[in-house]
Parts: C-alpha cells; sequence; structure tokens
C-alpha cells in the first residue's frame, strides 16, 4: 500500500460485467495476510480512514456488503518522523489500533559496518524461508494458552488508569491499550519459554505498547524538546517510565493456595519419614523432598525478581472504572485473536 492511493484502490470496488450484464465485486490488495502501508502518514486521510474497519473488525464493507478479511490479518505501517511536510497525522483512534510503535534509532557503527558488507555481498531474498500459515497459527494458539493471573490483569489495569491521571497526559491509554498489553505479554511469556505472565512481562512491554497513545501537551513537549530535534521519543519515554514506577507490580505470599499446599505437602512427607524410619522408604521421601525443594527453587527464581518489594494491592483505591475494566478482561480471559 502507498500514500497515492485512494481508499477504493485498497479495499474493492464493484466493476460492471459486461457479459453478465450486472456489478461483480473486485477485492482490493487489503484480503490478505499481511499489509505493509508504507509512509502511512502521506496517505490522505481518507485512505487512512478506509483501514479503520479493518484494523478492528477484520472486514471491509464496500455499498452494503460486508466481507470477512482472511485470518489472520495483519497491518504494519511507516511512517518518517524527519520529513513531516505535507504529511496527515494519524488520528488518535487509528494510533490506537495500532498494537505497537516499534521506533527504530540509528544504525551503530558496527551494525552499519554489517549492513554495508550484505549489500556488498548482495540480497538474494529468494532464499528467506516463509513462515507457513500453519505454524503461525500454532504460534498464536501457544500464546493465547499462556496464563495470567488476576493480580497482573489488575496490575496492568491499574496502569492504564494512571496514565489517565498524569498532568502532562491530554489523552491517556484506552481499555484497547490494555487489550493489547495481555495479548503482548501473553506472547512475550511463549518467547521467554514460560507458561505464565509475571509483572516484569509487563513493564518490558510497557513502552512500545503506550509510547504512540499517551498524548502530552503541547507546553510539555515544547519545553523538553531541542529546536533542531524534529521528534523527541525521550519525553514520552520519561513519563511512561514514571507511571510504571508509580504503580506497584504484585508479590507473591506463601499464603496463597499454591504456596499452603507447598508447605502442607513437606510437612505431611516429613511426618511419615519420621513415622516409618526405614531406609528404603527414607531414600524415596529423600528424593521427592528434593524434587519438590528445585521445583520450589525454580518458582522463588521466577518471581525473585518482584518478590522482595513491599506491595500490598489497594483495592478500595481502585476506582468503579478499573473494576469494570478487570471484569472485562476476566470475561474475555479465553480469547485467542492475538
Amino acid at each position: 500500500m502507498t500514500p497515492d492511493m485512494l481508499p477504493a484502490d485498497i479495499t474493492g470496488t464493484f466493476i460492471f460485467d459486461t457479459k453478465k450484464q450486472n456489478f461483480t465485486f473486485k477485492e482490493g490488495p487489503i484480503f490478505t495476510n499481511v499489509i505493509l502501508a508504507d509512509e502511512i502518514n502521506r496517505a490522505i486521510p481518507k485512505t487512512q480512514s478506509a483501514l479503520l474497519e479493518a484494523m478492528q473488525e477484520k472486514q471491509v464493507t464496500v455499498e452494503g456488503n460486508t466481507k470477512l478479511l482472511p485470518d489472520p490479518f495483519i497491518i504494519i505501517a511507516t511512517q518518517n518522523p524527519v520529513e513531516m511536510r505535507g504529511t496527515y497525522p494519524l488520528p488518535e483512534a487509528q494510533l490506537d489500533r495500532f498494537m505497537f510503535r516499534l521506533i527504530i534509532e540509528a544504525p551503530t557503527v558496527n551494525e552499519e559496518i554489517d549492513i554495508v558488507h550484505r549489500n556488498i555481498e548482495g540480497l538474494d531474498f529468494t532464499k528467506l524461508n516463509p513462515v507457513s500459515l500453519k505454524r503461525l497459527n500454532d504460534a498464536r494458539e501457544h500464546a493465547s494458552k499462556v496464563e495470567i493471573s488476576n493480580e497482573v490483569i489488575r496490575y496492568i489495569v491499574k496502569l492504564a488508569n494512571e496514565t489517565r491521571k498524569i498532568d502532562n497526559v491530554i489523552l491517556g491509554a484506552s481499555p484497547r491499550a490494555t487489550v493489547h498489553m495481555v495479548a503482548a505479554c501473553k506472547a512475550a511469556a511463549a518467547l521467554a519459554g514460560r507458561n505464565y505472565v509475571t509483572p516484569d512481562d509487563v513493564k518490558d512491554m510497557s513502552f512500545h505498547i503506550l509510547n504512540h497513545r499517551l498524548i502530552l501537551n503541547t507546553e510539555t513537549l515544547l519545553s523538553n524538546t531541542e529546536l533542531n530535534y524534529s521528534s523527541n521519543y525521550d519525553v514520552i519515554k520519561n513519563v511512561i517510565s514514571e507511571t510504571v514506577g508509580n504503580v506497584s507490580p504484585p508479590r507473591w505470599s506463601m499464603f496463597t493456595t499454591k504456596g499452603i499446599t507447598f508447605l502442607l505437602s513437606l510437612f505431611v512427607l516429613i511426618t511419615i519419614s519420621f513415622l516409618f524410619y526405614d531406609f528404603i522408604f527414607l531414600l524415596i521421601i529423600f528424593s521427592l523432598l528434593t524434587i519438590i525443594l528445585l521445583e520450589s527453587i525454580l518458582y522463588f527464581r521466577n518471581v525473585s525478581q518482584f518478590s522482595h518489594l513491599n506491595v500490598e494491592l489497594d483495592v478500595d483505591k481502585i476506582s468503579c472504572n478499573v473494576d469494570d475494566e478487570i471484569e472485562l478482561f476476566l470475561k474475555i480471559s479465553n480469547y485467542s485473536d492475538y
């Protein structure tokens, strides 16, 4: 997709068939799995708005006729923040539909040397191995099965709610941002080889999820941006870092169902070992205790990054809006469209 395209060029249109003497729908390039919108901010607003329905509802409506898009459907867009003349900034509602905004910095010296060598040797794109649709769907299904606790969901919602209270932020994170955060954290946990989400996953994903959604006031942007810079991402990065620091992550406690089960199992095994003083039986008990000990060490190692924080979730201070969002997440906990 290029900036010179019109809405009908993207979604498709009805064309008169002279042989059949009727109008038939000619699908546009949007009916595919991956759309790459090159320099989307150079496209006219009408062309940009042609993607709104597709990005959210995964469908296209032309002259009252609705057609579903193929699954999976992914839109990747680029924009150049340097050349801003003659561009049309995306509206907030459309920015919110993008899951991430990945900011690509200038390459380092070694990276640029590698780029030069690759171009000298020649780039052969025919040797790329495409990802099959089955493999992609398997990866999505695997990510959807990653567990996320109610405490981590509450942490995500409180983090989004905190962005709406900052003085220099005009527009905070939307409920769609929290939905995307849950999906991103599940995928990050799956890539890390875990079947559960930790607060550290939330912290790692926060900037990528929020940096294009938070709208700062003009005074903050002007006072923190030098004249020779066309864009300044450090401001929004500092705001997001401050927001993450203001929200306390959940803390794992021994007084949970898993913790109490572990203590009771340990107590029962030790009691049995004292009652039945037999070498073979003690060997079995010792092996079981060793396995439990190793499992507990691995578990505590996974939560050690945030278990030292003295945090208690204050449910009374959470507004009704936050509770409504948490209830929404609990209802869609089996949502698999990631």
